[in-house]
């Protein structure tokens, strides 16, 4: 069992990883971010029925979709010019 400390610093440490890989843009972020929710569930610093909660309902799903549409700019190359008339 791990102590509160261990695992605020391996919390830390995927978050900082996974905020580094994000801006270093070498990998898909979709592919990052699966990587960090494993290591945080091997880790045990989320119950194991837990894990997968987010990705449940078609809500977050969608959510997800538009926000990483509109977060990495390719709402244009997808057609939906959504800030033309800006």
């Amino acid at each position: 069992m791990l102590g509160v400390n261990t695992k605020l610093l391996i919390l830390f440490i995927v978050l900082t990883a996974t905020l580094v890989l994000f801006v270093w843009n070498r990998w898909r972020y979709d592919i990052v971010a699966l990587v960090a929710l494993l290591v945080v569930a091997v880790a045990g610093l989320v119950p194991p029925n837990q894990v997968l909660a987010g990705l449940i309902s078609p809500s977050e799903i969608y959510k997800s979709i538009y926000m990483s549409v509109i977060l990495f700019g390719d709402y244009w190359r997808m057609g939906l010019p959504l800030l033309y008339w800006l």
